[in-house]
């Protein structure tokens, strides 16, 4: 698990996935990854404070925790505390996904854990700058991995390297104000792509039909009342849907955001 800016891997876990208890469940070792370097620059908080400030706040109940919590990030930020993954041109690192990023690290902990752990197959789900990253590790070394959800992120697929596919879930709130839905440009002025163009993108390069093959209501509940919508492909190289989360914010309630990715989960696992 590539956990999202600024986060550690547990407090990502207690926050969103709960996938800690569910290892045993599902027959899996749970290992949430550590991003390996530290940043003084929050490349994605101009975006933030930008679709803040562009949003209709009465409809917003949550805007002063938006501003408190990018305040505290940008204050950890510039004191070289908050960790970020090397992950492309746009999120999150200064040195700009150059050379691979963090590719090569990730890299070598999966091989390290399938030769001293006895695993079979390795996944990655990525939250935010770590679904950025999980989505470069889609694009350069597919050959290691048996499925990815990305979560909050998108990138141009143009970037990817490696002949081979994976299984790719790609997951988004369309009320997102940290990572917009729609896209956005970085502190750098570095463009990253919207959830339907990365969407429509991954589902090329995975062989697919140029349009789902379904649309459905996946989930439906929660007191936020969130709606996942589900288009999954038609695909000839490798699995691929995207999940389309109406009124979903960066940050779902504890509660929604655990059965979401629970789903994922057995998406990715193919359950």
């Amino acid at each position: 698990m590539l956990s999202g800016y600024c986060l550690s891997g547990d407090q990502q876990d207690s926050m969103q996935l709960n996938f800690k208890s569910l290892s045993e469940q599902h027959g899996f070792i749970f290992l949430p990854l550590k991003a390996p370097k530290t940043v003084h620059a929050c490349l994605l908080c101009p975006t933030s404070v930008a679709a803040i400030s562009a949003a209709n706040k009465s409809a917003i109940p949550a805007i002063q925790m938006y501003i408190q919590g990018e305040r505290i990030t940008e204050a950890a930020t510039r004191s070289g505390l908050c960790t970020a993954w090397d992950a492309t041109p746009a999120c999150c690192s200064e040195n700009e996904g150059k050379s691979g990023g963090d590719v090569p690290y990730i890299s070598s902990l999966i091989t390290l854990a399938t030769e001293t752990l006895a695993v079979s197959k390795a996944y990655i789900v990525g939250i935010a700058n770590g679904g950025f990253m999980a989505q470069r590790m889609a694009c350069e070394r597919p050959d290691l991995l048996a499925g990815v959800v990305a979560y909050a992120s998108g990138i141009e697929t143009e970037m990817c390297s490696a002949p081979g596919r994976t299984p790719l879930l790609l997951m988004h709130g369309d009320a997102d104000l940290v990572v917009p839905f729609t896209g956005g440009v970085n502190g750098k002025g570095i463009s990253f792509p919207g959830f339907e163009k990365a969407s429509a993108a991954w589902a090329m390069r995975n062989g697919c039909a140029s349009q789902p093959a379904t649309t459905q209501v996946l989930f439906k509940g929660g007191r936020e009342a969130y709606i996942v919508l589900e288009a999954q492909y038609d695909c000839k190289l490798a699995r691929t849907a995207s999940w389309r989360i109406e009124k979903g914010n960066h940050f779902a309630a504890a509660d929604v955001s655990a059965q979401m990715f629970a789903a994922a989960l057995g998406w990715v696992l193919n359950e």
